[in-house]
């Protein structure tokens, strides 16, 4: 007959030893933590407070370069201001000069006009003074010219900012030498 299968023998549970703590293992851990615990302020998050003021650093450097540039800005502004008033003044100052030699010219071409009058009736033309304005009343002619006597000449005189000293045929031979008439 055949055999029937032997069930397999049953195992005995190990014993099992109280749990008693491994001091070596403990120890080792120990050296461990400690060792590690000296790398913390090797990692990179310990140096954020170093970085941070680093950083502040240089934005404080760049702020300061800012200021400067600005402070340069506005200096440069400052002299282009300086610079356009200083145009506008030198325009006005050439107006002036061009209205002066404008006024130059008028009175020199006068008095070559009345340089070529040769009777007494021929009308005589009035020259403006250095701001451009014109003598009222005025000699329309040499014979009117010849008829100037006190205060009438001497207003001439001084509205051309001539001398007013002299006799009365002195003073008409400056107003009309000034005038440019040779008649006189």
């Amino acid at each position: 007959m055949a055999q029937q299968p032997q069930p397999p023998p049953q195992q005995q549970p190990p014993q099992q030893q109280p749990l008693l703590p491994n001091f070596n293992r403990m120890n080792q851990a120990f050296q461990t933590i400690t060792q590690e615990l000296s790398y913390l302020q090797n990692i990179p998050n310990a140096n954020v407070i170093q970085a941070l003021q680093t950083g502040q650093q240089n934005i404080q450097q760049t702020l300061n370069v800012i200021q400067q540039n600005m402070t340069t800005m506005q200096q440069n502004m400052q002299n282009m201001q300086n610079m356009t008033a200083m145009q506008q003044t030198m325009q006005m100052t050439l107006a002036t000069i061009q209205q002066n030699i404008q006024i130059v010219d008028t009175r020199s071409y006068y008095r070559s006009v009345n340089s070529r009058i040769t009777g007494e009736n021929e009308a005589i033309i009035a020259l403006p003074n250095f701001q451009n304005a014109y003598p009222n009343p005025f000699p329309i002619n040499v014979r009117n010219l010849r008829g100037l006597t006190g205060q009438n000449l001497d207003n001439l005189l001084v509205f051309y900012s001539l001398q007013v000293t002299g006799g009365l045929d002195a003073r008409q031979k400056r107003l009309a030498k000034y005038l440019g008439i040779k008649l006189l």
